[in-house]
């Protein structure tokens, strides 16, 4: 089963934590960027598996995210923060 990653809750309010579907082969640590929709990085970080990331600084708004492993594996998705 090829693996997915994705941001959950979605939509949030305050944290967000990243899920794992299917087989892993990464080590746990991923590398998160959060753009808004004008391209601007509002937030990068360098995570592991259900750790909580705090989002309660962003304006209400959608965003795009980008979850990278350390095999340099890629997953996308919106975010919508209320």
């Amino acid at each position: 089963m090829e693996t997915k990653l994705s941001l959950i809750p979605n939509p949030t309010n305050n944290v967000v934590v990243i899920k794992s579907e299917g087989t892993s082969t990464s080590d746990g640590n991923f590398i998160l960027k959060i753009v808004d929709l004008s391209g601007q990085k509002v937030k990068e970080l360098v995570v592991n598996e259900g750790s909580e990331i705090s989002v309660i600084d962003l304006i209400p708004g959608l965003y795009l995210y980008s979850i990278v492993t350390t095999e340099g594996n890629s997953f996308h998705g919106k975010l919508l923060k209320y």
